[in-house]
């Protein structure tokens, strides 16, 4: 009898990993309910120990920061499980860094959604170790909805509070129309989930005692014809909630509908306030429009958080005095500051990997590959031709110390310095 293991990795580099619970394996674990498979979830594996005895397979979802866990992993539980025990890894980076994987002990690897072949796997119906499977929008509309109600313990192991409401995460669709170079989701097949499946969704996620939601999506208020419907759904639940926005798409209309219908904070990739960088990275936005998506949230008393990019194709010092312009102008209630990390999948690591010298950026080597990580620290493992990775971190380090943003809560050593002077002549002469 087939019994499946499905495991969400901690992420031990975060202050605090216990905010947004994974939904993945909650839509996993619907599509093996469908096919009668029993399923559990965790994200707390040592609790088990032995008692993995009793799964046939495991599965395991890993983002990049994840994979030294995901393979100490692996290899401890090959000792607390049975010597038939399949093992299965999923994931970002199990579609992005694939090569890295195929040399592992792992018996499958699947690179893109697992709705489908997860059953397969389990059934014995597939051969290939490497599995390449991608669902439909026809066959995502006949999946069922992510069995939140059967995972009610796993849920309240996360803490989320939105607007001083206990909250949850969700999604309304899979993938991002944006050509961004420097995102492995580019350019990926959009899927939105039904208005009749959303309406499900947040029935259960009422039902489970939450009033507040965050839409994970890459970029949810896009299109007002596809986002007011849902905004208005949450509305009528009195469901407070957090989504993403995309400047180019946003209109002053748009930002008046979303603060109508209870939106408690909206994020945004205005990555840097430079035009020459938004041009080089693909971002089809302006610098104009990222002020005005700015304005607007001010207008309509909507909370917005910046996403900071530093450390992009051209970075100088020039770029990162007009970042710092637009980051003292909008007064955010919140600022991501990260220095860019070249994922495998993203056009800019495939460039260096080819070594294009039409790309401005040095890359020296793996590192964590988190954009947060505790103590408000990021990754620091590019350069430009004109900034080093030290110049990098010294200016992100000037942001968070001077406009400390709630991202970044915890102090760097450097916000003991009582004056900050960072641009000054002797920057712009070195």
């Amino acid at each position: 009898m087939s019994k499946t293991l499905l495991i969400s990795l901690r992420s031990p580099f975060l202050d605090n990993d216990r905010v947004y619970p994974a939904l993945a394996n909650l839509y996993l674990r619907s599509a093996m309910n469908r096919e009668g498979l029993e399923t559990v979830v965790t994200d707390d594996w040592d609790k088990i120990g032995d008692g993995m005895r009793e799964f046939s397979h495991v599965g395991v979802s890993i983002m990049t920061p994840q994979r030294e866990l995901a393979t100490e992993f692996l290899k401890r539980s090959r000792f607390h499980t049975n010597p038939g025990t399949v093992f299965i890894a999923g994931g970002p980076h199990a579609r992005h860094y694939t090569d890295e994987l195929r040399g592992s002990d792992w018996d499958y690897i699947v690179t893109h959604d697992g709705e489908r072949v997860l059953p397969k796997i389990v059934k014995g119906e597939v051969k290939r170790r490497i599995v390449k499977d991608v669902i439909t929008r026809k066959e995502l509309d006949e999946m069922p909805r992510p069995d939140r109600l059967g995972e009610a313990e796993y849920l309240r192991g996360y803490n989320y509070v939105l607007n001083g409401r206990d909250s949850t995460t969700m999604l309304t669709a899979r993938g991002c129309p944006e050509r961004c170079t420097f995102c492995e989701d580019a350019m990926t097949p959009v899927l939105r989930t039904p208005i009749e499946k959303v309406q499900q969704e947040l029935d259960d996620i009422v039902l489970l005692g939450y009033s507040g939601v965050y839409i994970f999506d890459d970029i949810f208020a896009l299109a007002p014809k596809v986002t007011e419907p849902i905004c208005r759904e949450m509305q009528k639940r009195d469901l407070v909630y957090r989504c993403n926005g995309q400047a180019r798409m946003m209109s002053e209309p748009f930002m008046k509908m979303l603060s109508e219908t209870g939106c408690a904070e909206i994020a945004f990739g205005a990555e840097t306030g430079s035009q020459t960088i938004l041009d080089n990275i693909d971002k089809r936005t302006t610098v104009k429009q990222n002020y005005d998506f700015v304005k607007w949230c001010h207008k309509y008393e909507v909370p917005v958080k910046l996403f900071i990019l530093l450390g992009l194709p051209g970075e100088n010092w020039e770029t990162l005095r007009e970042t710092e312009d637009f980051v003292n102008w909008a007064g955010a209630a919140d600022v991501q500051v990260a220095v860019y990390y070249p994922y495998k999948g993203t056009q800019i690591r495939d460039a260096i990997d080819r070594r294009d010298s039409l790309v401005d950026l040095t890359f020296e080597g793996e590192g964590l590959g988190a954009y947060g990580q505790k103590g408000g620290e990021s990754e620091y493992v590019v350069g430009t031709s004109v900034l080093t990775s030290g110049d990098l971190r010294a200016f992100r380090d000037h942001l968070v110390r001077k406009y400390r943003p709630k991202s970044h809560s915890q102090p760097l050593e450097s916000q003991r310095k009582e004056e900050d002077c960072f641009f000054n002549a002797e920057t712009y002469e070195n």
